[in-house]
C-alpha cells in the first residue's frame, strides 16, 4: 500500500480465521513496513489457532507508521499457515478480514 501524503497513520490488519482440523493447528498474520521501498521488516505480528474440529474466530494486530516519503514509505500484509489447515475468510457481502488506515495527524 503506498501513502497519498506524509503524516502519522494507525494502521490495523483483522481478519476472520477458521481452523478445519483439530492438531494443534495455526496461523500467523503480519504488519510489515518498509522505508525504503524494498526491505520489509515485521512491525505487527499475531499467532491464532485451535485444537478443536473448525475452531474459528477473529482477532487483529496494529501498528502506528510515521509516513515521511510518500515514495519510499509502504506496507504490506502477510498470512502465513504454519501448520494444519489454518484459514482467513472472505466475503464479498460484509467485512470478514479487513485493513483500516486512519491518518492521526501531520509529521
Amino acid at each position: 500500500f503506498s501513502f497519498s501524503s506524509t503524516g502519522f497513520y494507525y494502521v490495523r490488519f483483522d481478519v476472520d480465521h477458521t481452523v478445519t482440523v483439530a492438531t494443534n493447528t495455526f496461523g500467523i498474520i503480519e504488519i510489515y513496513l518498509t522505508d525504503d521501498n524494498s526491505t520489509y521488516t515485521s512491525a505487527a505480528f499475531a499467532y491464532f489457532g485451535g485444537q478443536s474440529d473448525y475452531d474459528q474466530g477473529v482477532g487483529g494486530i496494529s501498528t502506528i507508521i510515521d509516513v515521511t516519503n510518500t515514495t519510499n514509505d509502504k506496507v504490506k500484509f502477510k498470512f502465513t499457515e504454519d501448520t494444519g489447515t489454518a484459514r482467513i475468510n472472505g466475503s464479498s457481502t460484509v467485512n470478514k478480514s479487513y485493513v483500516t488506515f486512519m491518518k492521526l495527524g501531520e509529521t
